[in-house]
């Protein structure tokens, strides 16, 4: 379901009702990182709440980089961002009814984006802030907001929408469409108080694991990433009551959103990740649990799984 507001653009102060959320961690120390997270906070024109997660290092952000700022350790090397952002709603003020679940590597190119979401989430429960979004390349930068070039990806409701049938939409393999499985969603806040998002994908891959829960399409995670019978069990017992909740009407708030370059996607491996986890066994319920702090800590003696991670998160090159 489509939610395209009309396209006049006129500057307003934001929605009051709509905060976003952010989770940064960089176990790896790239200067990438730290450098995107700025120009995403210097051009957000939302309240935002930040949880950030040390591993033993010094905290890279301050005071300014979000209104809400959350610092926390006590976590392991692992895919840390849904459970951070879970962490993130939970702290939003009363007042706030709407969130915007952002990656800290983004630029909205609209400048009435807040308004539209705010707007399309009156009619759905669930949508994507934008209906095109570019990935740009190494050099780019976000003053006059230059077309990058044709890395373009789409927002699954525009393409949908626009013609593609669900099915498709939902069954290309990575980005192989132009459907833009992660970036940013938005969400009303009921929703995430009730199911959270799902935070046990611990080489990522959450995006994808909420994209395709929201429109019934469980089954493609379990295939795509090769989870066992446990790990399936816990997806499913997640998702199964947040796609009742949304029933697969999820929209978008049309718009551009530019993706701030950090590395090759190549260095990402996003099948190969999930293949090599599914051969340690990974099981949700047995080899992680909550610290004190409220990130993941390793809650088993896997040390080979241990290593992949930790090794993973320095192969992504993300300063090039």
């Amino acid at each position: 379901m489509g939610i395209a507001l009309p396209m006049e653009v006129t500057k307003t102060a934001p929605p009051h009702d709509l905060w976003a959320v952010a989770a940064y961690f960089n176990p790896s120390g790239f200067r990438r990182r730290l450098a995107n997270y700025r120009t995403f906070r210097s051009r957000l024109d939302v309240p935002l709440a930040t949880v950030e997660l040390s591993f033993g290092k010094p905290f890279e952000l301050s005071a300014g980089d979000a209104d809400i700022l959350i610092q926390i350790r006590d976590g392991d090397v692992m895919w840390q961002k849904e459970r951070l952002l879970n962490l993130a709603v939970a702290a939003l003020p009363a007042d706030c009814t709407k969130v915007a679940i952002l990656d800290c590597d983004l630029v909205f190119g609209s400048p009435d984006w807040a308004q539209r979401t705010s707007a399309a989430l009156d009619e759905v429960p669930l949508l994507q802030p934008f209906s095109h979004a570019y990935r740009t390349p190494p050099g780019w930068t976000a003053d006059g907001l230059a077309d990058p070039g044709d890395y373009v990806l789409h927002a699954a409701a525009w393409l949908i929408e626009s013609g593609m049938t669900v099915d498709d939409a939902l069954r290309g393999i990575g980005n192989d469409i132009g459907c833009a499985h992660g970036l940013a969603w938005a969400a009303r806040r009921e929703l995430l108080a009730e199911h959270g998002l799902y935070d046990a994908s611990i080489v990522g891959g959450g995006d994808t694991c909420l994209f395709r829960a929201a429109y019934g399409y469980m089954g493609l995670v379990v295939e795509r990433f090769r989870l066992d019978r446990p790990h399936a069990r816990h997806y499913r017992d997640w998702a199964e009551p947040f796609y009742a909740a949304v029933g697969g009407k999820v929209g978008y708030a049309a718009g551009h959103l530019y993706h701030l370059w950090h590395g090759s996607v190549d260095d990402r491996r996003y099948m190969e990740r999930h293949e090599t986890l599914a051969g340690f066994a990974f099981h949700p319920r047995e080899d992680v649990a909550l610290s004190d702090s409220g990130a993941w800590r390793w809650n088993t003696a896997k040390d080979d799984m241990h290593r992949y991670l930790q090794s993973y998160f320095g192969s992504r090159n993300e300063d090039g």
